[in-house]
């Protein structure tokens, strides 16, 4: 009876880490899932604003305009900044930045 007995203490305690060994597996799972949501929010956040950036820059050339302007899309609001120049444009919008930069023959993102 003894030996069933530590057996089942055994068996438990067994059961009990691997329980607890899958509970922390799934724990950082969840982590790692969250943050990798969190990342592809912010990089979808900044094509955003990189695609507002094209857009501002092809409406300035075709239009012209003022070189600083504010606009709205839906609830986002965006700020576009030309330089005097013409060599560089950037957008900021809540919590990033993106620039262009005009070399001579070609362009380059920041």
């Amino acid at each position: 009876m003894k030996k069933n007995r530590a057996s089942l203490v055994l068996e438990s305690l067994v059961a009990l880490v691997a329980l607890g060994m899958l509970t922390l597996c799934l724990l950082i799972y969840q982590k790692a899932t969250i943050d990798l949501l969190q990342q592809e929010h912010q990089q979808y956040e900044k094509l955003r604003g990189t695609r507002v950036l094209y857009e501002e820059v092809r409406e300035y050339r075709l239009h012209g305009g003022d070189l600083e302007r504010q606009l709205a899309y839906g609830e986002e609001r965006y700020h576009v900044a030309f330089t005097q120049d013409l060599r560089q444009v950037q957008v900021s919008g809540a919590d990033y930045n993106v620039a262009i930069n005009w070399l001579s023959q070609s362009f380059h993102l920041d």
